[in-house]
C-alpha cells in the first residue's frame, strides 16, 4: 500500500520538474511549484502515518487519552481543502473529548477523508455519535 502511495507524487513531481525547465510563464512556473510542494507534503505525511501504522501494528508505546474534538476537527479542517463546489463538514454533536490516542484517530480520519474527496461529489461530513 504505501509503495502505491509512493508512486503517485513521485510520478507527478518528476513530471513537474520536467515542465519546470520548459515553462517560462511566471504564473504557470508558479502553479508547478505549488504542486511539488503539495506533493512533497503529501509524502510526509504518508511517512510520519507508515511509522504510525508500524507503531500501531507492533502496539508498542499506544496510549490513550482525552482527544478534544473541536481541535482535532480543526486541524483536519486545515489539512484538507476540497475543491469547489465540494463541501468538508465536521459535527461533534456536542461531544467534547473522546477517549483515543490522537495520532491514530487522525490517521483513520485522514484517511476516510483522502478516500471520501475521491469519491464524493457535493459534500463530506465527518460526524460523531455518542453510543
Amino acid at each position: 500500500a504505501v509503495a502505491h502511495e509512493i508512486r503517485t507524487p513521485l510520478t507527478r513531481m518528476r513530471f513537474g520538474l520536467e515542465m519546470l525547465d520548459s515553462v517560462d510563464d511566471p504564473g504557470e512556473r508558479a502553479g508547478l511549484q505549488q504542486g511539488l510542494e503539495a506533493d512533497i507534503q503529501r509524502l510526509e505525511r504518508l511517512a510520519a502515518n507508515s511509522v504510525t501504522y508500524a507503531r500501531i501494528g507492533r502496539m508498542v508505546g499506544i496510549e490513550r487519552g482525552d482527544v478534544p474534538l473541536r481541535a482535532l476537527f480543526a486541524d483536519l479542517a486545515d489539512i484538507f481543502a476540497p475543491p469547489a463546489p465540494l463541501r468538508l463538514r465536521f459535527d461533534h454533536a456536542g461531544i467534547e473529548c473522546v477517549q483515543a490516542n490522537r495520532e491514530a484517530l487522525e490517521l483513520a480520519l485522514r484517511n476516510l477523508i483522502t478516500n471520501a474527496l475521491r469519491h464524493a461529489r457535493s459534500s463530506i461530513r465527518v460526524s460523531v455519535a455518542a453510543e
